[in-house]
């Protein structure tokens, strides 16, 4: 997990390295991953713990949260489709977590298999799409890079070339706002990171 508490911090996020097929090669190769992807989450840190074996309910959950955050849970989505049967994704997702520099779900859900959470947990709340004034049938309103090219959704032109897959030298901000009942708005600062080629 790599994370920030500075508002003007950028994080460099390099490309993750692991076996895949590549352009329908029927073996896998050790090689670097060319289609990194973001998603846009909600995530929290825990105070409280809640221990190994106990639960509680959404009345109470509040309780247990020290603040709220973005949350960018990255995939390199090529390593993950050669990982996912049987495996899961190890080297996909497990390579940085990168959170906004000011942290202001649902923790009932998460406590409900009684596994616990301890005291500095971070949970994610999974992607989280926003609205949108054509949604086109089937995975929603973006909110992860997957979903764009998934649906086939045309993104704005950046630097003067069609955008899909994250490229070297890309740099991602994410932002995110709240307007309170009296009409003030809070946010939790950007969220900024650029794409390097390679392991560090």
């Amino acid at each position: 997990m790599a994370g920030c508490l500075l508002s003007s911090c950028q994080v460099t996020v390099h490309r993750r390295c692991s076996f895949f097929n590549k352009n329908g090669e029927s073996k896998p190769h050790f090689q670097i991953s060319r289609k990194m992807k973001f998603e846009i989450e909600l995530g929290a840190f825990i105070s409280r713990p809640v221990l190994h074996g106990n639960t509680i309910n959404a009345k109470i959950a509040a309780d247990h949260i020290f603040v709220y955050l973005l949350h960018n849970d990255w995939s390199a989505r090529d390593i993950q489709a050669y990982e996912m049967p049987p495996l899961g994704p190890v080297h996909a997702k497990g390579f940085i977590t990168t959170i906004s520099p000011w942290i202001i779900k649902m923790i009932a859900y998460q406590s409900s298999p009684g596994w616990g959470l301890n005291t500095g947990d971070l949970t994610g709340s999974g992607t989280i799409s926003s609205p949108a004034p054509e949604v086109k049938k089937g995975l929603g309103t973006y909110g992860c890079l997957l979903e764009v090219v998934a649906q086939k959704h045309k993104l704005p032109a950046v630097g003067g070339k069609p955008m899909s897959w994250l490229e070297d030298g890309d740099r991602l901000t994410i932002e995110g706002f709240f307007t309170t009942a009296d009409g003030s708005k809070g946010g939790f600062g950007g969220l900024s990171s650029v794409v390097v080629s390679g392991p560090s």
